[in-house]
């Protein structure tokens, strides 16, 4: 399955596909994934709906390929999600490396000691 994501409205700007009963993906699918039209985003992308939901537990097995999709260390990461009513989607979503996170928290924890010291000075 080729999903280009080109923006943030689904079924306009990025690929989507819409299953009016139950969805089932076969071990060994491959979700592909690529920019288009020079959009770089970081979702979420609800790249396929099922309105009687989806019948794997998880996607173990299914292959996200993200060759033409790439963001620096970022990291594409694939999920079922509930929509309502028993409608389910697989949602897209661009995050950054752990690593980066927590270089993140780091900065965020050094900034804030050093304000309080100067408020006390």
């Amino acid at each position: 399955m080729a999903a280009e994501l080109g923006g943030d409205e689904q079924g306009v700007s990025y690929d989507w596909i819409e299953v009016f009963g139950q969805a089932t993906l076969q071990a060994g699918a491959i979700i592909d994934l690529a920019w288009y039209g020079g959009y770089i985003g970081h979702g979420p992308f609800d790249i396929l709906t099922a309105r009687g939901g989806i019948t794997n537990e998880d996607l173990d097995g299914i292959l996200l390929r993200a060759d033409e999709a790439g963001y620096g260390e970022h990291q594409w990461v694939a999920s079922i999600v509930e929509l309502g009513d028993g409608a389910e989607a697989i949602r897209l979503e661009l995050v950054p490396e752990p690593a980066t996170m927590a270089l993140l928290g780091l900065a965020v924890t050094g900034l804030g000691g050093y304000i309080r010291r100067r408020r006390a000075a």
